[in-house]
């Protein structure tokens, strides 16, 4: 197998994408709301993207991104508000009809095929925006059938080339390391060939390298092929870095938009991450606490240049770690599956 490389390929392309006027955005959400029960998910959220735009979407846990992203796909309705594409409104379609005008998206979990080959998960994107053969004509193998199945093949082949894992396309998918089947989602969204791009944590489990990475591939394709995506990503250094703008939502509801600088330096937004309203630049001695610091007492847990693997990707490097008698210690990080790797270890 090939080493993954953040260089992209061409990809081939599929049906057109559905052009946009300046004048009219992409996509509009206008004052959508929808609840669970008494719990409000989305209260009067309003966002607004351009065609060929790349927009962050970024919030505390349960604020209200994944349900704006189904929302927009047709998986739920709002109670209330509107929602177009190109200047149509999209509310009560389907979900395969909302996808045909040209919107394609990725999930927070995986929803690969397990058992299918790479390159047979990938196809299953292609019916989008195209008129598939009857069930007779593949059946009975008719030429209609054969040349839709051959075009399939051939745009999948080039979506799995544009992220280097063309390699991997006869291999059993369920086998493949988490970060090339986070590829293999991608590519099955793409093949479509849409013209926005919806992305939920692309990033969330995958290593430092393999996320810089796939920032690179997603700026090559965007950069071919000028789709809208708006990205929902936990790690805010890869929000920041691909992002020129970002929306903040908190408990669904419209919080903040600006750059990524904008929103760092935002009070609210900090409010709405800490839950306190204070960020502080140093901890304080508890009330009754000695002198003698962590570093100082006998470590009732050590931990030394540990490493642990998921098949050939990487999880935990060289991390070491002291948990001194009656202190309490806190795991911060990204979002991803290293902190849980490191209690499943010790």
């Amino acid at each position: 197998m090939s080493a993954l490389a953040p260089h992209a390929q061409s990809v081939a392309a599929g049906p057109p994408v559905r052009p946009s006027t300046s004048a009219t955005p992409l996509l509009e959400l206008d004052h959508v709301s929808i609840n669970f029960g008494g719990v409000r998910a989305l209260e009067n959220l309003s966002l607004t993207l351009r065609a060929g735009e790349i927009r962050g979407l970024i919030g505390p846990n349960g604020s209200g991104k994944s349900t704006a992203f189904n929302v927009i796909t047709g998986l739920y309705r709002p109670r209330s508000g509107e929602i177009r594409v190109a200047g149509h409104s999209v509310v009560g379609l389907r979900p395969d009809q909302i996808a045909s005008r040209g919107v394609a998206r990725t999930f927070q979990t995986l929803r690969l095929f397990q058992a299918m080959s790479v390159v047979e998960n990938v196809m299953l994107g292609t019916h989008l925006g195209e008129q598939a053969p009857s069930p007779v004509s593949i059946l009975l193998g008719l030429s209609a059938s054969r040349r839709f199945e051959r075009e399939a093949h051939e745009r999948s082949m080039a979506a799995l080339e544009a992220l280097q894992i063309a390699d991997y396309a006869q291999e059993t998918a369920g086998n493949l390391p988490y970060g090339v089947q986070k590829r293999v989602d991608l590519a099955r969204s793409l093949v479509a060939n849409p013209s926005l791009l919806l992305l939920d944590e692309p990033a969330a489990g995958l290593t430092g390298a393999e996320s810089q990475q796939l920032m690179e591939l997603i700026r090559n394709l965007h950069a071919e092929r000028d789709f809208a995506l708006l990205l929902v990503e936990h790690d805010m250094q890869f929000v920041s870095d691909l992002c020129p703008r970002i929306t903040v939502i908190d408990f669904g509801k419209l919080l903040v938009e600006g750059t990524p600088e904008d929103v760092r330096q935002n009070r609210d937004v900090v409010a709405a991450y800490v839950r306190t309203g204070v960020l502080c630049a140093g901890a304080r001695p508890a009330p009754g606490s000695t002198s003698e610091t962590p570093a100082t007492q006998a470590p009732v847990l050590e931990v030394k240049n540990l490493d642990a693997r998921y098949g050939a990707v990487p999880a935990l490097r060289s991390v070491s770690l002291r948990v001194a008698s009656g202190s309490i210690t806190a795991i911060i990080g990204a979002h991803g599956p290293d902190k849980t790797t490191l209690l499943s270890a010790v």
